[in-house]
């Protein structure tokens, strides 16, 4: 029987040894340099999958312990990444995402995915790479990769030629080998537009067509996708919509079940508290234990409650339907309501909260989805939407700042200058605005390092745009 799997971690035990040739092919092959394979012995699976995991007794006691205890979603998602100060609801909100939904086949063959997208998007520094990577490490079946370096074929599926046979094969990208399983994409929005397509089929239909080099055929990835983005440039612009900070498409955005923003603004008391958290981290070794605040579980356990939680699947019973479809409506409502809509609420929005409030169920090791389940929910998805627009939202119009800047950045774009004396502003700029107006542009952003300010006088400053 085949045991392992492509894409599982494993060691492996044996003796490396030559390949041995003989007749034609010894003479012909005859040199200093020999093809060498492994003699295995001995494999071990490093992790197991949910499905395959078989929980011990003492793992069965604990989970019962803890569900005795109450509150276990809040002290499952601080289990996610300790280290990392904060950021509550995202990480519940990635608690969701490894536990998933319930995939629903109907009879006439069409898929409901039940995985969980998520898209993290925000300032630099924020530890959106480091959530990627500890979800990473905590899943039995997990691929971290960056998006500057993976292309197309690299995450779906290349064509190569087999060096032994010469016959042309397929070999998966890091999708293929995600399959039932997490792929976490660091620096999303770097990725090549033409790249990024080749995700959309993944993302909802959840496989990967090939038809190149006379092989047809369609490969599974039913995976978790789990994103990265930072602004387009370097810090989020709150004047603009995401949409301009992000520049991502539309067709992608909608995709994702949550998107999340994590601003980095200054406070003082949470950056005390943030630096406390972090030189105690640095200090100790691992995240500081406070007397008022639950333990975190280690991520075997954590590993072994999903495992546990993923056996159930939960529906949603006709009662709550018609609670859920009214939510919808309202959803919609508001949307077309809306000067400016927030975001794109379609029929994906209504499969997101009903994924959302299936894996809230399965938490609960409950096989029905109750009201509670879909509240938190909504409560999730208005919380991402707010972060999104928690600030600023009043008032879309663009104001004379942002549009002197936008002007400069298509300016520097199609002349490729990377410096501008006042002199020169005011010859682009001048006919359109006053100069308090273009001054207080240079200031603002300046303080978000967008270019720094050179030369000139302090009334009539020149700047230099910072390359990123």
């Amino acid at each position: 029987a085949r045991v392992i799997k492509a894409g599982d971690a494993v060691t492996i035990s044996g003796i490396f040894l030559p390949q041995p040739l003989t007749g034609k092919r010894a003479v012909l092959k005859s040199s200093l340099l020999t093809s060498t394979y492994l003699h295995a012995t001995h494999v071990v699976q490093s992790k197991m999958s949910y499905q395959e995991m078989a929980l011990n007794d003492d793992q069965r006691e604990a989970i019962e312990a803890l569900t005795e205890e109450g509150d276990i979603y809040t002290r499952l998602a601080s289990s996610i990444a300790p280290e990392i100060y904060g950021h509550e609801d995202v990480k519940k909100a990635l608690l969701l995402a490894m536990v998933g939904g319930t995939t629903r086949a109907l009879p006439d063959g069409m898929k409901l995915r039940g995985d969980i997208h998520a898209c993290l998007m925000g300032d630099p520094g924020v530890a959106k790479s480091q959530l990627l990577r500890y979800v990473a490490y905590v899943s039995p079946r997990a691929v971290y990769t960056s998006g500057k370096g993976s292309s197309g074929v690299g995450l779906t599926a290349a064509v190569i030629k087999d060096p032994t046979t010469n016959e042309m094969c397929l070999e998966g990208g890091a999708l293929v080998m995600a399959d039932k399983g997490i792929c976490c994409i660091d620096e999303f929005d770097k990725m090549e537009e033409s790249d990024r397509t080749a995700i959309h089929e993944v993302m909802e239909q959840q496989t990967v067509s090939i038809a190149k080099a006379g092989i047809t055929t369609t490969l599974n990835t039913r995976t978790t996708v789990l994103a990265a983005a930072n602004p387009a440039f370097g810090r989020y612009d709150i004047r603009r919509s995401p949409a301009e900070n992000i520049n991502l498409p539309a067709a992608l955005l909608s995709r994702f079940d949550l998107l999340w923003l994590i601003l980095d603004r200054p406070s003082m008391e949470a950056d005390l508290s943030l630096a406390q958290h972090v030189l105690s981290v640095h200090r100790e070794g691992r995240a500081p234990v406070r007397e008022t605040a639950v333990q975190p579980l280690s991520a075997d356990m954590l590993r072994a409650y999903i495992a546990a939680a993923k056996q159930y699947s939960p529906f949603v019973p006709s009662a709550l339907s018609e609670y859920v479809a009214s939510v919808y409506a309202e959803l919609r409502a508001e949307e077309a309501a809306a000067e400016v809509p927030h975001t794109y609420t379609t029929a994906r929005t209504l499969l997101s909260i009903l994924r959302l409030s299936q894996a809230l169920a399965r938490l609960r090791f409950s096989d029905e989805v109750e009201q509670s389940d879909v509240d938190e929910a909504l409560r999730l998805m208005k919380m991402s939407k707010a972060s999104l627009y928690d600030e600023g939202e009043t008032d879309r119009a663009p104001d004379p700042v942002s549009q002197i800047f936008s002007r400069i950045r298509v300016h520097a774009e199609r002349t490729r200058r990377s410096a501008y004396s006042w002199a020169d502003l005011m010859d682009l700029l001048g006919t359109s605005f006053k100069p308090d107006q273009i001054k207080q542009c240079l200031q603002d952003y300046a303080s978000i390092n967008v270019w720094q300010l050179e030369g000139g006088t302090e009334d009539n400053p020149g700047i230099r745009l910072t390359v990123s």
